[in-house]
């Protein structure tokens, strides 16, 4: 009966990293709602620095509270913590200098192929094994997202070092933060990650020449700005917890399909807000990316 025990278990921890992922992928869709909303108003390196920044300070009250200073400079690969802010930072500051040069259409689009990147990684630094069909669900899944964002063909002009820097270091960051989940104190690894994205992007700042105009630019800030950046905040608290707590059940390249759900829920925020509906080739792109969701819930079945 050991087997059995062993099958239901996977089931079960395959639908828990499900559950969390879909709740991480409605976060997402909040995240990329506010940042629209704030970057319209707020300088770029400015706002990078303060997307870091913000919910470092929302959470050292409850870390204080909680747990102290000591336990969360506790780490049993401080080396990893670095890399994974090196890996989030190069993904930051890529995809929003894509954003400069191309459409945000454009943008959506390249950070959502990283899951391809995923299993190469896992492969090569972990030794995971991935199957055919866990390649199938990927390319199924973001052949829907072609199909919902429909980008034109100026997706890779002149930005080809771009192209692959966002993504790969994207799925770097994803793939680290899966190990962590596993490894390490999820406090701890919160805390690094925004304490020294801070630390980084801060410096860039005052080394931009945005820093010149930094009394005037944060005068201007309309209530709505504010409002719109503490939202982006805590959504982002929140986004990582879940992610994590998910990957602490099945690894990245098992998960990563359900993430594409957030497109599913931007299209439905652009209809309630912006009031742009989606055409036929959407609706036939967010059946494709059910359908290479439950191909993996497939997988797990038949194990």
């Amino acid at each position: 009966m050991k087997w059995l025990w062993n099958f239901r278990r996977a089931r079960d921890e395959m639908w828990m990293g499900m559950a969390y992922m879909l709740i991480s992928s409605v976060l997402l869709s909040l995240f990329s709602l506010f940042g629209k909303f704030a970057i319209e108003e707020t300088p770029f390196f400015l706002l990078t620095a303060l997307r870091f920044i913000i919910p470092l300070l929302i959470m050292i009250p409850y870390f204080l509270w909680t747990s102290s200073f000591k336990e969360l400079f506790l780490s049993s690969n401080f080396k990893l913590q670095l890399l994974r802010a090196l890996c989030m930072l190069v993904y930051q500051y890529t995809i929003f200098y894509y954003l400069t040069f191309s459409s945000l259409l454009n943008a959506t689009i390249l950070q959502n192929t990283f899951p391809l990147f995923l299993p190469i990684l896992e492969k090569l630094f972990f030794k995971h094994h991935f199957n055919k069909r866990e390649i199938v669900s990927i390319l199924i899944c973001f052949a829907g997202v072609l199909c919902i964002l429909q980008p034109d063909r100026g997706i890779l002009e002149g930005l080809s070092l771009f192209v692959i820097l966002a993504p790969l270091s994207q799925a770097g960051s994803q793939m680290l933060y899966a190990h962590q989940a596993r490894q390490e104190n999820q406090k701890s690894t919160l805390f690094y990650l925004y304490f020294l994205c801070s630390i980084a992007t801060t410096a860039i700042y005052f080394f931009s020449p945005e820093h010149v105009n930094l009394g005037s630019s944060m005068v201007r800030f309309s209530l709505w700005t504010w409002i719109t950046i503490m939202c982006l905040g805590v959504v982002s608290i929140f986004n990582q917890y879940y992610r994590g707590k998910a990957y602490s059940f099945a690894k990245p390249s098992s998960l990563s399909p359900f993430l594409y759900f957030s497109l599913i829920v931007s299209g439905f925020l652009d209809w309630v807000i912006f009031h742009q509906f989606p055409n036929w080739l959407s609706a036939v792109g967010a059946f494709l990316v059910i359908a290479g969701g439950m191909i993996q819930l497939y997988e797990r079945k038949t194990i």
